[in-house]
C-alpha cells in the first residue's frame, strides 16, 4: 500500500539531493527534518539514517566531480582522516546529550555557516589553488571541527566544512569535489558511532538510497555543466539557512 507521507518525504529528500549535490556537501539537515516529520525517534533512527543518507548523497556526487577533475584527492584523503575519527567520536557521543541541545546547536551551527556563505557570494574566484601549508594549518582543524559537529548533529560535516575551504582560497567546483570526499568519508564513519544504539527501517532506507543517489548525481552534473560558481555559493547559503529556520521553527512549536 501506498504510504502519502513517505512519498511525499521521497520528493522533497530527492530534490535536497539534487540541489546539495550541486555542492557536494550533502543534505543531511533536510533529511533529519523530513525523517522527523514521519515520526521516527531522533537519535535511535533519524540520525543515523540521516547521516548515512548523507555520505550516500555525497559519495554519488563525488563521481561526477572527479570526471570533471574538480576534487584535490591528495589533500582531501588528509582531511578525510580527522573528519572521520572526530565524526565517529561526535556519533557515538550523541547518544548522551539531550536531543533538544542537539538540534539547537545545529540551527546555530547551520545559520552561522549560512550567513558566512552569502556574504562570499560575490567573491572572486581565485586563479591558483591554495598553498599545502594554509590547507593543512586551517584545512585540518576545520575538519575536525567539521568531523565532530556533523557527527553529534547527524548532518556528515559537509556544510560546515565547505565554507572553511573557500575561506582557505578553494575554487569553488574544487571546493565542492573535495568536501564531497571528505563528506563521504566523515558520514559513513558518523553512522558507524551511531550504529550501536540504531533503529533503522530497512525497506524504508533502501528506497531513499535509490532515490539519493540518483538526485545526487543529476546535481554533480548541474553543478559541473551548467552552474555558474557564483549561484552554488548562493544556493547553498540559502539552503543552510532554510534548514536552520524549518529546524527552528520545528523546535519552538
Amino acid at each position: 500500500m501506498l504510504n502519502i507521507a513517505h512519498l511525499i518525504a521521497h520528493i522533497v529528500n530527492f530534490i535536497a539531493a539534487l540541489l546539495f549535490g550541486m555542492l557536494g556537501v550533502g543534505a543531511a539537515p533536510v533529511f533529519i527534518v523530513t525523517l522527523q516529520s514521519l515520526g521516527f525517534a531522533t537519535v535511535a533512527t533519524v540520525f543515523p539514517i540521516a547521516i548515512l543518507l548523507n555520505g550516500v548523497n555525497s559519495g554519488f556526487a563525488l563521481i561526477p566531480f572527479s570526471r570533471g577533475k574538480s576534487v584535490d584527492w591528495s589533500n582531501g584523503s588528509i582531511l578525510s582522516i580527522p573528519a572521520a575519527v572526530f565524526s565517529f567520536l561526535g556519533a557515538y557521543l550523541a547518544a548522551y546529550v539531550p536531543v533538544h541541545i542537539l538540534l539547537y546547536a545545529l540551527v546555530i551551527v547551520l545559520a552561522i555557516l549560512g550567513i558566512r556563505t552569502l556574504i562570499m557570494v560575490k567573491r572572486k574566484e581565485p586563479e591558483e589553488d591554495p598553498d599545502k601549508k594554509k590547507i593543512m594549518t586551517i584545512g585540518i582543524p576545520a575538519a575536525a571541527f567539521a568531523g565532530f559537529f556533523g557527527g553529534l548533529l547527524a548532518v556528515g560535516g559537509g556544510g560546515i566544512l565547505a565554507p572553511f575551504l573557500l575561506i582557505i582560497g578553494y575554487k569553488m567546483k574544487k571546493a565542492a569535489g573535495t568536501t564531497a570526499l571528505v563528506a563521504t568519508v566523515a558520514s559513513f564513519a558518523g553512522f558507524l558511532g551511531f550504529a550501536a544504539h540504531a533503529n533503522i527501517p530497512v525497506v524504508f532506507l533502501i528506497e531513499s538510497i535509490v532515490i539519493i543517489s540518483v538526485g545526487s548525481i543529476l546535481g554533480a552534473l548541474l553543478a559541473m555543466k551548467i552552474a555558474k560558481p557564483s549561484w552554488l555559493r548562493l544556493i547553498l547559503g540559502i539552503i543552510i539557512l532554510i534548514s536552520a529556520l524549518r529546524m527552528f521553527v520545528m523546535l519552538i512549536k
